[in-house]
């Protein structure tokens, strides 16, 4: 396991198929790690579905997310950023209301993906906070 912590900067504008890239990404730096294969593939459709959300949150003033991966010696942490509105004309929306997931949503499964999932907003921008700690891996002692 590395123990040196590295931080990737990731800044895109509202098109699906840069989702592979974070993905690429969020796998890369929790491989590199050492986290478990099922918890890199969680934490990586997690973050996936984080930033879809968070397209969601894009309109005609702010057109791009943040996605930033933080790895420290005991977690992976993922946090994607967009503005705080869910569009134009709603402007101001609350944070967790802006990553709120229904019941009934498919994405929904974000929480039951990763250990930890926090929001909040500041400097007009909302963010979610996808925490994957890690647990004892044989391959990587």
């Amino acid at each position: 396991m590395n123990t040196d912590h590295t931080r990737t900067e990731l800044r895109f504008s509202r098109d699906e198929r840069l989702l592979a890239g974070v993905r690429g990404a969020v796998e890369h730096v929790a491989n590199r790690h050492g986290l478990a294969a099922d918890d890199r593939i969680d934490l990586a459709v997690a973050s996936e579905q984080a930033c879809r959300r968070a397209f969601l949150q894009l309109d005609g003033s702010c057109d791009s997310c943040t996605v930033v991966i933080d790895d420290f010696v005991d977690r992976v942490e993922v946090s994607v950023e967009s503005p705080p509105s869910s569009g134009p004309g709603k402007p101001g929306v609350a944070v967790k209301a802006a990553f709120a997931l229904p019941a009934d949503d498919p994405e929904a499964d974000i929480r039951t993906r990763v250990d930890r999932v926090d929001h909040d907003s500041s400097h007009g921008r909302a963010r979610i906070v996808l925490t994957k700690y890690f647990h004892k891996n044989p391959a990587h002692p």
